[in-house]
C-alpha cells in the first residue's frame, strides 16, 4: 500500500484517431490580431491537422485558417481548435470546415495509395 504514494501510476497514452492522417505541405495561414507569417501544414485528415510553426497558439484557442490547398484557386477557410502544442507544432481538431476540404483530402489519400 505505502508504495502507491512513492510511484506515481503509470497512464499509457494511445491517439485514437476517427479519421487516418496523410503528410501534406499546404500553406496556412492562422487568422490572428497580429502579423502572422503562412505556416504549413505538416500533415491532415477529415477531422484535423497539425501545423508547423514557430509559434504555436495556446492549447484550446479557437482559429480561423485559410489552407492553400493546392487544387483550389482560393484558400479555403476553416476553423480549428488547439487539441495539443510542443515547440514547433500544433494539432487542431477541425471545428468547421469547407467541403472543398474534405474532397482535397479524398484526393490526397487516393494519391497516397498509388504510390
Amino acid at each position: 500500500m505505502a508504495e502507491f504514494f512513492v510511484r506515481p501510476p503509470s497512464y499509457s497514452y494511445t491517439q485514437a484517431r476517427r479519421h487516418p492522417r496523410y503528410p501534406a505541405r499546404w500553406h496556412v495561414l492562422v487568422q490572428t490580431q497580429s502579423y502572422r507569417p503562412w505556416d504549413e501544414v505538416a500533415n491532415l485528415s477529415e477531422g484535423g491537422l497539425a501545423i508547423s510553426t514557430k509559434r504555436p497558439m495556446p492549447t484550446m484557442s479557437l482559429l480561423e485558417l485559410l489552407l492553400s490547398v493546392p487544387t483550389e484557386k482560393e484558400p479555403v477557410p476553416v476553423v480549428g481548435r488547439v487539441m495539443w502544442t510542443d515547440a514547433q507544432t500544433m494539432g487542431l481538431r477541425l471545428e468547421r470546415s469547407d467541403a472543398r476540404l474534405s474532397l482535397a483530402v479524398e484526393r490526397l489519400a487516393k494519391d497516397l495509395q498509388r504510390l
